[in-house]
């Protein structure tokens, strides 16, 4: 059983529509404003965990998953990534069973999601002053209008290896998306301070 924690990091890269990448600087810019410096790997990362907690697949497996960053066009740019590398397994894991790389999946997400995600950070208190009051009221009522309201999560991920033979391999892999508000809270203090 490879068990895989929350402490070990991943470096590898992505590569993104241009567009993408405009979105995810804006919005960074829009943090910033409201007091919350994310890099762009942090971003990136509660980008992932909200498209994992939103995927709906048919159960059915692909030939491959699609591979990226060999031959990159014009339209592409490539980024790095330092993720954890629990998160990282379980993106894989995804793209076996959808066919598209970790790049698609992830650009898919920022198109998709990232209004959603900006809500959920700035619906609550980040600034004190009568900007961010403000602020906190327009992200609190843009949060309320949503009609499936998702918690944040972290993410669990195992691999056992039942059988490794010559003429068979088979292995069982799992994570699981665990709500964090059904973390008891001196548990959900520990994750937050292992994913910071």
């Amino acid at each position: 059983m490879q068990t895989i924690s929350h402490c070990e990091k991943h470096l590898t890269s992505v590569s993104l529509r241009r567009r993408s990448k405009r979105r995810l600087m804006a919005a960074r810019n829009i943090l910033e404003r409201n007091g919350l410096f994310w890099s762009d790997s942090r971003i990136l990362s509660a980008i992932a965990r909200l498209y994992l907690a939103r995927w709906k697949g048919r159960g059915q497996k692909s030939a491959t998953a699609r591979r990226y960053n060999r031959k990159v066009s014009k339209r592409y740019v490539r980024m790095a990534w330092y993720c954890e590398r629990e998160l990282y397994a379980t993106l894989w894991q995804r793209t076996l069973h959808s066919g598209q790389s970790v790049s698609r999946i992830l650009d898919l997400a920022i198109r998709v999601y990232m209004p959603r995600l900006l809500e959920t950070i700035l619906s609550q208190n980040v600034r004190t002053d009568s900007v961010g009051s403000r602020n906190l009221r327009y992200w609190q009522n843009r949060y309320k209008l949503r009609r499936n309201p998702q918690p944040p999560v972290f993410v669990s991920y195992q691999c056992k290896t039942e059988i490794n033979r010559h003429d068979i391999l088979r292995y069982v892999q799992e994570y699981r998306l665990i709500a964090h508000n059904s973390i008891p809270p001196t548990e959900q203090k520990k994750q937050a301070d292992k994913a910071a």
